[in-house]
């Protein structure tokens, strides 16, 4: 699984793209920042803050303090794999003379507090990467309340551009079938070098995804996307306001795959449908 997670986000932009462009507006933040303190939702493996780390040590950033939230670990250890992650991030600080100190908080999104874990006046920068859509709407509000209660300098938001939160059955099963149906065709085209990777990916990745999408009501599913123009209401409603995100990155794999630049955010479409969308945020006067 892992393995083939890293073929995933290596071999193709469905990952990758994303992780470049809020990746440059997070080091650009933290490089400006007295002192740097990141708060990410959903660290998952790090893969995402090792490229990170990567750029802030080129902009000679010297110390970063990581708050990685995620789900606890099975069993009696709950933050054994944050704390793997922390040390897998530690040991590349120091080949780059980055130090890392990461604070692991094993628990869902919705119920951790951002003041317990961050200094007074820290400015953190947020980063919520394709975790947002898992919670319910009360949570999901919740969430982004307390983000902005902790005055961020920036957040940055990835997240699926398709609509599978509040759909009824037969339109989210057309838009599940259009959203992955161009996902597979991006994997064909990105993939044909990787076919025990690629069988992962399709069954124990999206195929759990479009299973809960198609299969699951209520708490049930947790697979829960929106559409930019959704979380640009969202944020513009709680008095977040957007940031230019664009940024150069890595050339797409295929003619048909391009970027396109609107309001909510810089979207990756394979043909016209549109992938994954990145946008960044501060607080301030909804616009």
């Amino acid at each position: 699984m892992i393995a083939a997670f890293d073929v995933l986000v290596r071999q193709t932009p469905l990952v990758r793209f994303g992780h470049a462009l809020a990746n440059a507006q997070l080091a650009a933040a933290l490089a400006e920042a007295p002192t740097a303190w990141l708060l990410d939702l959903g660290v998952g493996t790090g893969v995402q803050l090792e490229a990170l780390m990567h750029e802030l040590s080129v902009r000679g950033v010297e110390r970063i303090d990581i708050v990685a939230v995620d789900l606890p670990a099975p069993g009696a250890d709950p933050t054994a794999k944050l704390r793997a992650v922390g040390d897998r991030l530690k040991a590349l600080g120091r080949s780059i003379g980055l130090s890392v100190r990461l604070h692991p908080v094993a628990e869902p999104a919705e119920h951790f507090e951002p003041q317990r874990w961050l200094p007074a006046g820290s400015g953190p920068c947020v980063n919520a990467a394709l975790m947002l859509h898992h919670l319910q709407e009360p949570d999901r509000r919740r969430v982004l309340q307390r983000i902005k209660a902790c005055a961020p300098r920036l957040l940055t938001l990835i997240e699926p551009d398709v609509d599978h939160h509040q759909v009824e059955f037969l339109p989210r099963v057309r838009q599940c079938l259009a959203h992955f149906g161009a996902v597979f065709e991006v994997l064909d085209g990105c993939l044909q070098a990787h076919p025990a990777e690629r069988g992962i990916i399709e069954r124990a990745f999206f195929g759990r995804e479009i299973e809960n999408i198609i299969a699951h009501e209520a708490e049930a599913r947790h697979e829960r996307h929106e559409r930019r123009g959704r979380w640009w209401a969202r944020l513009s409603q709680l008095g977040f306001s957007p940031l230019p995100c664009s940024t150069p990155v890595d050339r797409p794999f295929d003619d048909d795959l391009r970027v396109v630049v609107e309001r909510g955010g810089d979207t990756l479409c394979w043909r016209d449908v549109p992938l994954v969308t990145v946008s960044a945020w501060r607080p301030g006067v909804a616009s």
